[in-house]
């Protein structure tokens, strides 16, 4: 039946398949009819300016309800049904539905209403079968009843107040539920108005945004009158009030120096974001109830690391705590700095049982920080959870027998500070410097053994280092290989019987080293490789037997890539470069010879010498993805070495000096004027007694024929502050 002008049509008992309004209808009233037939609706493309009444019975059932025009008011009475297929009724995209009650019955096969268009109010006091999902705009208040209102997608809006009644009405919620999105549509949702439900959900991959004007309150006293599995996102100054089981994600808004309240307990099995930018520190959620973490809960919070009043995120509970929760800390560019009581983040007002895991590692500058129960300062003060720079100080167990009368330990001075954690990447950084700057270093008997004549040479270096740190808590250990190769490419007569010698030389050197913090157990990784180029000269002033004075330099630069990997952190990539210069000069003195019964002679030498190192290799500055500043320290430092050697000239007197070797030891005190080291940000740590080593060394030297000769040595290096260092050479020199 399709209507023309306007008229009503009244129905007390006919039987309708199909009506569809594309024009003026004034009233629609069935009282005792019936829809019968799969397809049996009520289309609306018109306007029906009257009253949509429905008081049919269940035998006389309305089956569906379309509207793409305008309907004036849809009244289903106590006595009605309506239902359908899709939903009882549909409010599509372009339809508008001034006033719908439902008083009777509304069932569809998902949801009672579907509103995609524009409604101004609704009211149910009856059934609502799958509840009233809403995509469009109610613009007027929501008296839900025992129905539940879904919001889908993201243009949902509702202007007015939602409750059982449509009133503000915190005292009771008589079933109605608010839920954003559902098990089968997603939604996006912003809350600026009120909601007096008993029960708020919301649904996995949907979002429920709280605006400073939104007053949502979930009046159910279970922990979970309000759900949330999905995410739960709080503006500043926004209130929820309700319990509130989180399984999902609460996140702060994206500006700084947010306040948001939830007024009811919370348990979270979910997420909790007070930091969602990197630069957002500041924000406060309180919690006015009870808190409880359970498996797989998880608070990030961000802070402006430094001293005890940096700036930062917290957590503010009311009430007590239990289970427990993982906390996750991120430095906003903090330059990390001495705290004495610790920086809150997390307050409790009530009985503290709870317990909060510090779930990631937390530096700033040359800092680690940690997490503890309790002001470090004040032991009274035990129920909020601080972030410290200081070792905390274990609390003394005191045995209960037998008795002993201790004497007091004097109280430590007003103006005595805690010691630091200091991260362990300062030993990694530190060890970097120091490999770049010394790699390289030769000394004439490193590179030539002492058998000199136009040659090309190869050596082989390996070794391995300790190094404790000034700050007393690191310790690095580090691997280092090295190949340099080199010519001679000039030669040319200095004297009476001295020579003079002019070559070039390049290497390769790569170390490994890795830092442990025995206080915090943290460590880091590093890693240095690089290559050198450059030249060095020799003069003899008896080039025959090596006699007499020598004077040897080398003028290199060399270039290296350089990684540090902090445990938990991201590894940082840096370059460094320089030059580096040698002067040493010595003196082979011959003290006596004598024969074997083999016809080998034996001549014994000692040679005093002295070297200078200038290193001039200098690390770009770097900045970490933390935010720390990285400078190295101990630039231009001279290292001098003065020593002894010893050594035997065994040598054949039938093969007409074809085959030689000279086992050897040698003695030098090594001196540098700066020791290496690192500055992240204010704090500078460097090695521990590099100043002053004593350096051993043994090793033979040897010709094996005319052309072809070689040198092994084993060299141990050792200071009072724990440094010591390993290192085998290999080399071998030919002739031409």
């Amino acid at each position: 039946m399709q209507a023309g002008p306007p008229q009503n049509l009244v129905s007390h008992g006919a039987v309708f398949y199909h009506i569809s309004n594309t024009g003026g209808l004034t009233d629609f009233y069935n009282q005792m009819g019936h829809f019968s037939g799969d397809a049996a609706m009520l289309y609306n493309e018109g306007t029906i300016s009257g009253t949509l009444q429905n008081e049919g019975s269940a035998e006389g059932a309305v089956a569906e309800i379309w509207n793409s025009g305008t309907l004036n008011i849809i009244s289903n009475a106590a006595t009605g049904m309506i239902e359908g297929k899709t939903a009882a009724i549909i409010n599509l995209s372009d339809g508008y539905i001034r006033s719908l009650t439902n008083n009777g019955t509304l069932s569809g096969g998902q949801y009672a209403v579907v509103n995609q268009g524009r409604l101004d109010s609704l009211t149910n006091t009856g059934t609502m079968t799958g509840g009233i999902i809403n995509y469009g705009t109610i613009t007027g208040n929501v008296a839900l009843g025992s129905a539940k209102l879904i919001f889908a997608g993201d243009s949902a809006k509702v202007g007015g107040v939602i409750s059982w009644n449509g009133d503000k009405d915190v005292s009771v919620g008589h079933g109605s539920k608010v839920a954003v999105g559902d098990n089968t549509e997603s939604a996006s949702y912003t809350a600026d108005g009120s909601v007096y439900a008993e029960n708020i959900a919301v649904a996995s991959g949907s979002k429920l945004i709280v605006s400073q004007e939104a007053d949502w309150h979930a009046l159910a006293t279970q922990d979970d009158a309000f759900s949330n599995a999905g995410t739960l996102v709080m503006n500043s100054d926004s209130i929820l009030s309700g319990n509130l089981t989180n399984s999902g994600t609460l996140i702060m808004g994206d500006q700084q120096y947010l306040s948001a309240t939830l007024s009811g307990d919370m348990v979270n099995s979910g997420k909790i974001v007070l930091n969602p930018t990197s630069y957002s520190a500041g924000n406060t959620l309180t919690i006015n109830g009870n808190y409880t973490g359970t498996e797989g809960s998880v608070i990030s919070l961000g802070s402006v690391l430094a001293d005890d009043d940096s700036l930062t995120d917290k957590l503010v509970i009311t009430g007590d705590t239990t289970g427990s929760s993982i906390l996750n800390i991120f430095n906003e560019n903090g330059s990390g700095a001495q705290t004495l009581r610790g920086i809150q983040v997390v307050s409790v007002g009530g009985k503290s049982d709870g317990i909060f895991i510090l779930g990631n590692r937390v530096v700033a500058g040359a800092y680690d920080y940690s997490l503890h129960k309790g002001s470090l300062a004040d032991p009274a003060d035990d129920k909020g959870w601080y972030l410290t720079s200081a070792i905390p100080q274990p609390n003394p167990t005191v045995p209960n027998e037998p008795t002993v009368v201790v004497p007091l330990t004097p109280d430590l001075p007003e103006d005595a500070e805690p010691a630091l954690m200091v991260r362990p990447e300062t030993g990694a950084y530190t060890d970097n410097l120091k490999a770049s700057r010394s790699l390289f270093n030769v000394s004439l008997h490193d590179r030539s053994a002492g058998i000199h004549t136009t040659s090309m040479w190869i050596r082989n270096e390996g070794g391995r280092n300790k190094t404790e740190l000034s700050d007393g808590q690191n310790t690095t250990t580090a691997k280092r290989y090295v190949m340099q190769i080199g010519g001679d490419v000039l030669t040319w007569e200095s004297g009476k019987g001295g020579k003079a010698v002019l070559g070039v030389m390049g290497g390769y050197a790569v170390q490994h080293g890795s830092t442990h913090n025995h206080l915090t157990d943290h460590g880091a990784k590093n890693s240095v490789s690089g290559y050198s180029t450059g030249l060095y000269g020799t003069w003899y002033q008896n080039w025959s037997d090596k006699s007499g004075l020598f004077i040897d330099s080398w003028l290199q630069h060399g270039w290296f890539n350089n990684e540090v990997k902090g445990e938990d952190l991201s590894p940082e990539t840096y370059k460094s470069r320089g030059l580096s210069a040698s002067l040493e000069i010595g003196y082979s003195q011959h003290l006596a010879t004598f024969l074997t019964q083999k016809e080998r002679e034996n001549s014994i030498w000692l040679q005093p010498h002295a070297q200078v190192i200038w290193a001039g290799v200098k690390a770009n500055d770097h900045t970490e993805q933390n935010g720390t500043d990285v400078q190295g320290t101990g630039s231009d430092n001279v290292l001098t070495r003065l020593g002894l050697r010893a050594y035997l000239d065994n040598r054949s007197l039938k093969d007409n000096d074809k085959a030689n070797f000279r086992p050897f030891i040698e003695a030098n005190w090594v001196y540098n004027s700066k020791n290496d080291g690192v500055r992240m940000n204010d704090e500078q740590v460097g090695v521990d007694g590099g100043h002053n080593t004593l350096e051993m060394k043994a090793g033979v030297e040897g010709k094996l024929n005319r052309n072809l000769s070689v040198w092994a040595s084993v060299t141990q290096q050792l200071s009072g502050k724990g440094y010591n260092d390993t290192e085998g050479t290999l080399g071998l020199r030919y002739q031409f």
